[in-house]
């Protein structure tokens, strides 16, 4: 091919393996036709041929992603060399293919499973509420009639149903994190940090653990309801983990880089570093003697964080308690 312009008509109408360019072309130069080529890491391998090794160019070309770049020597030693360069550029580009390829396919089946969670959640959801409705009448209307072991077994009945239907909850919240079109606001974190310590004031009250909430929390944006639930998983799983009258120490710090950080500090037992990266795994959970639970709490924590432009993390000694923290956009950026 004369020029670029020749070169782009033909990788548009013909398939082509490896691109071989000159950096120096009559109308153009190798780097511009390769960054005016859509998508061209999927369509073929590429190797950039330039006798000027005095400036930027293989430093631009490994930006765009070039497979290859080969100097022409005035002696021609590179023809020796083209042919084994050439080849392993399209390995390269056989590498790409393959793994895009398979990303679809994960994706795809991510896809699956997001709408099989969705339709076994909301199957399931209809008849537990029938019978946790239907036990409650029960208990409501015949409690004082029927045997000590019916009101027990009633009442253990209520109790896994409800735990069921959390863990339907939770399975419907994580599978809708990436299709909900939610508003991004101002967050009044401590009106917010109150409603997740109401929802488990049972639990706190059943540790005897000791939160300390700050006066005032730095302001950040997100979506109130998903930072309630990251706040009340992590609230949950210092009371519940942090052993009986665990100190739990809430707080928030500036990080300079246009996010805040969100802290749940305990004094329990901690976690051991084999342990620690396995926790934002879902059902991934540690302490099963000592906690019941379904495992998806954390991995919600996750998807939440990231979806409102944060992240998540955890710093633990063993023996020297636990912090947990979660990060959000500035209400400043």
């Amino acid at each position: 091919m004369r020029n670029g312009a020749d070169a782009k008509h033909h990788i548009q109408t013909q398939m082509v393996d490896v691109l071989v360019m000159d950096h120096n072309l009559p109308d153009t130069t190798g780097l511009k036709l390769f960054a005016t080529i859509e998508n061209p890491l999927l369509q073929f391998g590429s190797v950039l041929i330039t006798g000027n090794d005095t400036d930027d160019v293989p430093a631009k070309a490994l930006k765009l992603g070039i497979d290859h770049y080969l100097f022409k020597d005035t002696q021609g030693n590179y023809l020796n060399l083209l042919p084994y360069v050439v080849k392993r550029a399209h390995a390269s580009f056989r590498e790409r293919e393959m793994l895009e390829n398979k990303a679809q396919q994960l994706e795809a089946l991510n896809a699956e499973l997001d709408d099989f969670a969705k339709t076994v959640a909301h199957e399931v959801k209809a008849p537990l509420t029938h019978i946790t409705a239907n036990a409650d009448l029960v208990l409501m209307d015949f409690e004082d009639e029927l045997p000590p072991m019916a009101v027990k077994s009633i009442n253990s009945m209520r109790k896994h149903a409800y735990s069921i239907r959390n863990i339907v909850d939770d399975l419907l919240l994580l599978s809708s994190t990436n299709e909900m079109d939610i508003p991004i606001e101002p967050l009044d974190m401590h009106a917010i940090v109150m409603s997740a310590i109401e929802v488990h004031e049972p639990l706190i009250q059943r540790t005897q653990a000791q939160v300390h909430v700050p006066a005032n929390f730095l302001q950040a944006t997100g979506y109130a309801p998903w930072v309630q639930r990251i706040w009340e998983n992590y609230i949950s799983n210092a009371a519940k983990y942090g052993g009986l009258r665990v100190g739990i120490q809430l707080s928030s710090q500036d990080l300079g880089n246009g996010q805040i950080r969100y802290t749940v500090t305990d004094n329990g037992p901690g976690i051991s570093t084999s342990n620690q990266s396995k926790l934002f795994i879902p059902f991934s959970r540690l302490h099963r003697s000592r906690a019941r639970g379904h495992g998806l709490g954390l991995s919600i924590v996750d998807r939440i964080t990231q979806r409102l432009g944060g992240s998540v993390g955890l710093e633990s000694d063993e023996g020297a308690g636990t912090t947990f923290w979660f990060t959000l956009p500035s209400i400043k950026s």
